[in-house]
């Protein structure tokens, strides 16, 4: 059965080696709550991110396992059998809450292509799960807001570290601009799609960031600068942005968020990623 059910799976950027993973394992991952996110499962229909973002986590969780492939943001490994996974775990996915991805963005140029995702979406319409959130730095989501509009157990983690060019061009500079991201947000929102804005890690942000959180989302997630073995944590500090680093300073913000937006649209750390907005 061909699982490339709305695109085209043979897409590829020249710099970004793309491959097909036929493996079953650990595309549905049920989740340890005592020292994971306080999600039931995790999927993962892809491993590798073409948007090798310099302060994402995966970096610092399969780090062989990166370098073996030609290292963060040059490969995406597409898993075939994602729908499989779905279909046979159907019923235990009933009433859980799901996160997706963990290792990877859902709504990247190859994933897009792919058709995965679309089809992903239209199998998840299938199951009565409690929350399923989905996390994207892409605004290619929207191509999809036909069906994610058509279910309320759906949410969006829109992931706006910062609205700051400047160090957006320092840390991810492949994915949309914050205004893109922004714009796709407020567009999902009106279409009656739960949105959050993820700012994981919290990083400096401009005097209109507050606005376009309200503007565009319904609450904000707020996370720690961890996994600070990373790239982003040397980039950061060379370039004046070090202070940032503390947890400190994230709670001070975290305050400042929660006396402007309110207590209940401002969270702050993981174990908040699996809090369902109502």
């Amino acid at each position: 059965m061909d699982r490339y059910i709305h695109g085209n799976p043979s897409f590829s950027r020249n710099d970004v080696k793309v491959r097909e993973d036929e493996k079953y394992r650990n595309v549905l991952i049920k989740q340890n709550k005592e020292i994971d996110f306080d999600f039931d499962y995790t999927l993962n229909p892809y491993q590798g991110c073409s948007y090798g973002c310099k302060e994402c986590y995966v970096q610092d969780v399969i780090p062989t396992s990166i370098e073996k492939k030609g290292g963060w943001g040059n490969f995406v490994e597409i898993r075939r059998r994602t729908l499989e996974a779905l279909d046979r775990y159907k019923d235990e996915l009933k009433g859980k809450r799901i996160f997706a991805s963990t290792l990877s963005d859902l709504w990247m140029p190859e994933a897009h292509a792919s058709g995965l995702t679309r089809a992903i979406l239209e199998k998840l319409a299938t199951i009565d799960f409690f929350l399923c959130v989905l996390s994207t730095r892409s605004t290619l989501v929207l191509k999809d807001i036909d069906i994610l509009k058509m279910s309320n157990k759906i949410e969006i983690g829109m992931s706006i570290p910062t609205d700051r060019e400047d160090i957006t061009k320092l840390l991810h500079p492949r994915v949309a601009t914050p205004a893109a991201r922004f714009n796709a947000a407020k567009q999902m929102k009106e279409n009656g799609i739960t949105v959050r804005i993820q700012m994981a890690p919290c990083l400096p942000y401009s005097d209109q960031f507050i606005d376009s959180v309200k503007d565009s989302a319904h609450w904000l997630l707020l996370d720690y600068c961890s996994h600070q073995v990373l790239p982003y944590k040397r980039i950061l500090e060379d370039n004046g942005f070090g202070y940032c680093l503390s947890n400190q300073w994230t709670v001070k913000q975290y305050h400042y968020f929660k006396s402007v937006l309110g207590e209940g649209k401002v969270k702050l750390g993981e174990e908040y990623f699996a809090w369902k907005y109502s």
